[in-house]
């Protein structure tokens, strides 16, 4: 028995109206069109905090909170996790996740 996997993950209107509805000033907001683990990305600051929620397709919601660094393109977010992987918040509104060997995805921006 097959399923054939969606080819990537589109957000709908109602998923980015739930993603809203989160506390503090929040940075940006970016797309995982991963077809398996596919979310909508934001990354929020409550007072000197950071936060990664991470809302997926089966409304779900992951929440990270992120210790940051400065580096030469912008800010690194180290969260708790079992294979070194890290986000980069660059000056110019990117947001990539990297781990010991480099870039493994770089996220679209959601422009709303």
């Amino acid at each position: 028995y097959y399923v054939k996997p969606k080819e990537v993950y589109a957000f709908s209107e109602e998923e980015l109206d739930k993603a809203k509805n989160v506390k503090g000033d929040i940075i940006g907001k970016w797309l995982d069109d991963d077809k398996w683990t596919g979310s909508i990305i934001i990354l929020r600051k409550i007072g000197q905090n950071y936060y990664i929620d991470l809302n997926f397709e089966d409304n779900s919601t992951h929440i990270d909170t992120l210790k940051n660094s400065k580096v030469k393109s912008g800010l690194r977010f180290d969260y708790k996790n079992r294979f070194g992987e890290y986000y980069i918040f660059t000056d110019v509104g990117d947001l990539s996740l990297y781990d010991q060997y480099g870039l493994i995805k770089k996220y679209k921006p959601i422009e709303k």
